[in-house]
């Protein structure tokens, strides 16, 4: 199934979650058979753990790899979901959806931002004033 060359990422997916069982969970003894990094098949695998809407959203081409890679370090189902929801509504990279749910994936991983950390959008409003300061 694997040799077909326009499966979908979830379907990619099942077909080495069958091979990986059948190697007994051996990463490396399937990327010897296949030719494919430990790190590809697990990109691919984790992807089964997606709630099934966001695997449909995978498979028709509304969401990428990377995107859902970014929902993956969000526990809650529900969050994955709105994350997911917020790609598709704003159009977000991989990147940028990161940072818009990085306050989600602290939270969950129970991690407290210290006030004296310097984040992005603190970073930025500090050289907007800079900048109307100047002007």
């Amino acid at each position: 199934n694997l040799q077909r060359e326009n499966l979908t990422l979830t379907e990619e997916a099942s077909s080495l979650d069958v091979l990986l069982q059948k190697h007994n969970g051996d990463y490396q003894q399937l990327e010897k058979k296949i030719g494919k990094s430990p790190t590809y098949v697990r990109d691919r695998v984790i992807l089964l753990k997606l709630p099934e809407e966001i695997q449909r959203m995978l498979d028709v081409g509304e969401l990428n790899l990377a995107q859902a890679k970014v929902m993956m370090d969000i526990k809650n189902k529900s969050s994955q979901m709105h994350a997911a929801k917020l790609a598709l509504r704003l159009n977000l990279s991989a990147n940028e959806l990161r940072g818009r749910t990085q306050d989600t994936i602290q939270k969950v991983a129970g991690i407290e931002r210290s006030p004296g950390v310097v984040t992005h959008s603190k970073l930025l409003r500090a050289i907007v004033e800079l900048h109307e300061g100047l002007q």
